[in-house]
Protein backbone atom coordinates (compact mmCIF):
# COMPACT_ATOMS: atom_id res chain seq x y z
CA UNK A 1 0.00 0.00 0.00
CA UNK A 2 0.67 3.72 -0.21
CA UNK A 3 -0.07 6.13 1.54
CA UNK A 4 1.96 9.30 -0.18
CA UNK A 5 -0.08 12.42 -1.04
CA UNK A 6 1.15 12.37 -4.41
CA UNK A 7 1.19 8.89 -6.60
CA UNK A 8 2.29 8.70 -10.15
CA UNK A 9 1.09 5.81 -12.47
CA UNK A 10 3.16 4.38 -15.31
CA UNK A 11 1.21 1.50 -17.24
CA UNK A 12 4.05 0.94 -19.95
CA UNK A 13 3.89 -1.75 -23.17
CA UNK A 14 6.99 -2.32 -24.83
CA UNK A 15 8.63 0.72 -23.62
CA UNK A 16 12.44 -0.96 -22.72
CA UNK A 17 13.97 1.64 -24.77
CA UNK A 18 12.40 4.53 -22.78
CA UNK A 19 11.27 2.86 -19.46
CA UNK A 20 14.77 3.95 -17.56
CA UNK A 21 14.61 7.54 -18.25
CA UNK A 22 10.64 7.85 -17.79
CA UNK A 23 11.93 6.20 -14.08
CA UNK A 24 15.12 8.18 -13.82
CA UNK A 25 12.43 11.60 -13.96
CA UNK A 26 9.89 10.47 -11.81
CA UNK A 27 12.65 9.44 -9.17
CA UNK A 28 13.61 13.22 -8.96
CA UNK A 29 10.08 14.35 -7.73
CA UNK A 30 10.75 13.79 -4.39
CA UNK A 31 11.00 11.06 -1.88
CA UNK A 32 7.60 11.62 -0.62
CA UNK A 33 6.19 10.98 -4.39
CA UNK A 34 4.67 7.29 -4.98
CA UNK A 35 5.00 5.41 -8.05
CA UNK A 36 3.26 2.54 -9.55
CA UNK A 37 5.02 0.97 -11.89
CA UNK A 38 2.50 -1.91 -14.30
CA UNK A 39 4.15 -3.64 -16.93
CA UNK A 40 1.14 -4.46 -18.98
CA UNK A 41 2.04 -7.42 -21.41
CA UNK A 42 5.28 -6.20 -22.54
CA UNK A 43 7.13 -8.86 -24.91
CA UNK A 44 10.46 -6.68 -24.81
CA UNK A 45 12.67 -6.32 -21.27
CA UNK A 46 10.26 -3.88 -19.82
CA UNK A 47 9.58 -5.77 -16.94
CA UNK A 48 13.40 -6.54 -16.26
CA UNK A 49 14.39 -2.65 -16.23
CA UNK A 50 11.64 -2.12 -14.12
CA UNK A 51 13.01 -4.53 -11.38
CA UNK A 52 16.48 -3.00 -11.11
CA UNK A 53 14.39 -0.44 -9.47
CA UNK A 54 14.23 -2.04 -6.07
CA UNK A 55 10.33 -1.72 -4.33
CA UNK A 56 10.25 -0.01 -1.76
CA UNK A 57 7.78 2.08 0.96
CA UNK A 58 7.14 4.73 -2.16
CA UNK A 59 7.27 2.57 -5.44
CA UNK A 60 5.19 -0.68 -6.25
CA UNK A 61 5.93 -2.80 -9.04
CA UNK A 62 2.84 -5.04 -10.73
CA UNK A 63 2.79 -6.93 -14.01
CA UNK A 64 -0.40 -7.56 -16.24
CA UNK A 65 -0.23 -10.92 -18.64
CA UNK A 66 -3.45 -11.07 -20.07
CA UNK A 67 -4.83 -8.15 -22.15
CA UNK A 68 -3.61 -4.89 -22.41
CA UNK A 69 -6.08 -2.53 -20.78
CA UNK A 70 -4.58 0.58 -19.40
CA UNK A 71 -7.58 2.53 -18.18
CA UNK A 72 -8.58 -0.74 -16.56
CA UNK A 73 -5.36 -1.60 -14.43
CA UNK A 74 -5.03 2.37 -13.29
CA UNK A 75 -8.19 2.20 -12.48
CA UNK A 76 -7.96 -1.20 -10.51
CA UNK A 77 -4.73 -0.04 -8.90
CA UNK A 78 -5.41 3.30 -7.75
CA UNK A 79 -8.33 1.25 -5.94
CA UNK A 80 -6.53 -0.99 -4.14
CA UNK A 81 -2.66 0.28 -3.45
CA UNK A 82 -3.19 4.20 -2.51
CA UNK A 83 -4.19 4.54 0.84
CA UNK A 84 -5.27 8.42 1.28
CA UNK A 85 -8.55 9.75 -0.64
CA UNK A 86 -7.22 12.64 -1.44
CA UNK A 87 -4.01 11.77 -2.82
CA UNK A 88 -3.18 13.23 -6.39
CA UNK A 89 -2.24 10.43 -8.74
CA UNK A 90 -0.88 11.19 -12.05
CA UNK A 91 -0.76 9.18 -15.29
CA UNK A 92 3.29 8.95 -16.94
CA UNK A 93 3.52 7.04 -20.06
CA UNK A 94 6.46 4.60 -19.89
CA UNK A 95 8.15 6.16 -22.45
CA UNK A 96 7.53 9.56 -21.48
CA UNK A 97 9.50 11.33 -19.11
CA UNK A 98 8.29 14.39 -16.39
CA UNK A 99 10.22 17.68 -16.35
CA UNK A 100 12.07 18.18 -13.06
CA UNK A 101 9.51 20.30 -11.09
CA UNK A 102 6.46 19.11 -12.53
CA UNK A 103 5.27 17.52 -9.39
CA UNK A 104 6.55 20.57 -7.62
CA UNK A 105 3.95 22.69 -9.96
CA UNK A 106 1.42 21.11 -9.50
CA UNK A 107 1.44 20.83 -5.58
CA UNK A 108 1.75 24.70 -5.83
CA UNK A 109 -1.66 24.82 -8.41
CA UNK A 110 -3.97 22.56 -7.50
CA UNK A 111 -5.36 23.64 -3.97
CA UNK A 112 -8.26 22.52 -3.09
CA UNK A 113 -9.19 21.20 -7.17
CA UNK A 114 -9.71 17.57 -7.61
CA UNK A 115 -8.44 17.01 -11.68
CA UNK A 116 -5.62 18.81 -13.56
CA UNK A 117 -3.98 18.90 -17.16
CA UNK A 118 -0.98 20.61 -18.08
CA UNK A 119 1.08 21.77 -21.61
CA UNK A 120 3.58 19.42 -22.44
CA UNK A 121 6.66 19.64 -25.43
CA UNK A 122 7.04 17.24 -27.88
CA UNK A 123 10.69 16.99 -30.45
CA UNK A 124 13.63 16.05 -30.12
CA UNK A 125 17.15 17.25 -28.80
CA UNK A 126 16.88 21.35 -29.08
CA UNK A 127 13.82 21.38 -31.05
CA UNK A 128 10.72 21.22 -28.90
CA UNK A 129 7.45 22.21 -29.75
CA UNK A 130 4.69 23.07 -26.59
CA UNK A 131 1.20 21.45 -27.05
CA UNK A 132 -1.34 22.51 -25.20
CA UNK A 133 -3.79 20.54 -23.30
CA UNK A 134 -7.47 21.59 -22.78
CA UNK A 135 -10.30 21.03 -20.40
CA UNK A 136 -13.52 19.81 -21.94
CA UNK A 137 -16.41 22.79 -21.88
CA UNK A 138 -18.54 21.72 -19.24
CA UNK A 139 -21.64 23.71 -20.69
CA UNK A 140 -21.95 20.98 -22.55
CA UNK A 141 -22.15 17.17 -22.94
CA UNK A 142 -18.24 16.77 -22.68
CA UNK A 143 -18.61 12.92 -24.17
CA UNK A 144 -19.39 14.56 -27.38
CA UNK A 145 -16.46 16.63 -27.49
CA UNK A 146 -12.82 16.03 -29.12
CA UNK A 147 -10.37 14.47 -25.97
CA UNK A 148 -7.61 16.94 -25.24
CA UNK A 149 -6.99 16.68 -21.38
CA UNK A 150 -3.65 15.40 -22.06
CA UNK A 151 -0.33 14.89 -20.80
CA UNK A 152 0.67 15.65 -17.59
CA UNK A 153 -3.26 14.40 -16.48
CA UNK A 154 -4.23 13.60 -12.93
CA UNK A 155 -6.95 13.27 -10.40
CA UNK A 156 -8.07 12.73 -6.49
CA UNK A 157 -7.70 9.19 -5.53
CA UNK A 158 -11.49 9.42 -4.01
CA UNK A 159 -12.80 10.28 -8.13
CA UNK A 160 -11.33 7.20 -9.14
CA UNK A 161 -12.60 4.69 -6.60
CA UNK A 162 -16.13 6.37 -7.58
CA UNK A 163 -15.94 4.93 -11.41
CA UNK A 164 -17.79 1.68 -12.73
CA UNK A 165 -15.09 -0.62 -13.63
CA UNK A 166 -18.38 -1.48 -16.55
CA UNK A 167 -17.05 1.38 -17.66
CA UNK A 168 -14.09 -0.36 -19.38
CA UNK A 169 -16.18 -2.78 -20.88
CA UNK A 170 -17.69 -2.42 -24.72
CA UNK A 171 -21.23 -3.53 -24.88
CA UNK A 172 -20.13 -6.94 -26.21
CA UNK A 173 -18.13 -7.38 -22.73
CA UNK A 174 -14.84 -7.06 -24.55
CA UNK A 175 -12.72 -4.97 -22.02
CA UNK A 176 -11.08 -1.92 -24.13
CA UNK A 177 -7.60 -1.83 -24.91
CA UNK A 178 -6.01 1.16 -26.45
CA UNK A 179 -8.22 3.88 -25.67
CA UNK A 180 -9.31 2.79 -22.38
CA UNK A 181 -8.23 5.70 -20.44
CA UNK A 182 -10.95 7.92 -22.13
CA UNK A 183 -14.02 6.74 -20.38
CA UNK A 184 -11.94 6.77 -17.15
CA UNK A 185 -11.16 10.79 -17.22
CA UNK A 186 -14.51 11.90 -18.67
CA UNK A 187 -16.23 10.07 -15.37
CA UNK A 188 -13.92 11.89 -13.47
CA UNK A 189 -14.13 14.75 -14.70
CA UNK A 190 -17.97 15.10 -14.74
CA UNK A 191 -17.82 14.72 -11.31
CA UNK A 192 -15.16 17.37 -10.47
CA UNK A 193 -17.06 19.69 -13.04
CA UNK A 194 -16.05 23.09 -13.96
CA UNK A 195 -15.46 24.01 -10.56
CA UNK A 196 -12.72 21.34 -9.51
CA UNK A 197 -10.89 20.71 -12.59
CA UNK A 198 -8.21 23.23 -13.60
CA UNK A 199 -5.71 23.42 -16.55
CA UNK A 200 -2.35 24.43 -15.59
CA UNK A 201 -0.35 26.80 -18.12
CA UNK A 202 3.18 25.18 -17.72
CA UNK A 203 4.93 22.51 -19.78
CA UNK A 204 5.47 20.05 -17.35
CA UNK A 205 6.19 16.57 -19.80
CA UNK A 206 7.83 15.27 -22.63
CA UNK A 207 5.67 13.42 -25.00
CA UNK A 208 7.64 11.10 -26.99
CA UNK A 209 5.61 10.95 -30.36
CA UNK A 210 8.33 9.42 -32.43
CA UNK A 211 7.57 6.23 -30.83
CA UNK A 212 7.20 4.06 -33.84
CA UNK A 213 4.69 1.75 -31.33
CA UNK A 214 2.35 4.53 -30.05
CA UNK A 215 -1.50 3.39 -29.68
CA UNK A 216 -2.00 6.67 -32.08
CA UNK A 217 -0.18 5.15 -35.07
CA UNK A 218 -0.28 1.14 -34.74
CA UNK A 219 -3.84 1.29 -32.91
CA UNK A 220 -6.35 4.16 -33.98
CA UNK A 221 -9.24 1.84 -34.72
CA UNK A 222 -9.07 0.78 -31.02
CA UNK A 223 -8.92 3.99 -29.68
CA UNK A 224 -11.83 5.33 -31.96
CA UNK A 225 -14.14 2.65 -31.09
CA UNK A 226 -13.33 3.02 -27.16
CA UNK A 227 -14.52 6.82 -28.13
CA UNK A 228 -17.99 5.85 -29.63
CA UNK A 229 -18.51 3.46 -26.61
CA UNK A 230 -17.43 6.31 -24.38
CA UNK A 231 -20.23 8.21 -25.63
CA UNK A 232 -22.82 5.64 -25.13
CA UNK A 233 -22.39 5.46 -21.62
CA UNK A 234 -24.64 7.57 -19.01
CA UNK A 235 -22.74 10.42 -17.56
CA UNK A 236 -21.99 10.80 -14.03
CA UNK A 237 -23.24 13.87 -12.09
CA UNK A 238 -21.08 16.24 -10.53
CA UNK A 239 -20.47 15.78 -7.00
Amino acid sequence: MLDTSFVLITCAYNAGEYIDECIRSCNIQGPDVGHILIDDCSTDDTYERMQKYPAQNRVILRTNKRTRTPGFLQQKLTKEIIKNPNAIVAVVDGDDKLLPDAVKVVRERIQDNWMFCSNYSIGKNKYYKVRKSKLPDFSTNIRDQGYKFDHFRGWRKHLSDRVNPRDFFTKENKLMGAGSDVPYMYAMLEMAGKDRAIHIDDVLYHYNIYNPINDHKVNYKEQHDAVINTRGIDPYDTI
